[in-house]
């Protein structure tokens, strides 16, 4: 199953966790979590990018950004 990466078209506040972690959010990141999402079933990861410039990702469903 193919995952979709998207742009989220929400604006204003949203949650995020504040864990440190020296995963780097490249390629690597993204695929996987394409392919845990595939694994489970979710078909989009949406990300959106911080005030900060930090690019956060948060899979469809009920779930925060992290």
């Amino acid at each position: 199953m193919k995952v979709e990466i998207v742009r989220d078209t929400g604006t204003g506040y949203f949650g995020t966790t504040t864990a440190r972690t020296n995963v780097p959010q490249g390629k690597k990141l993204e695929l996987t979590m394409q392919n845990l999402c595939s694994t489970l079933g979710i078909k989009k990861i949406y990300w959106t990018i911080s005030s900060r410039e930090a690019k956060y990702y948060r899979p469809d469903g009920p779930y925060t950004y992290q």
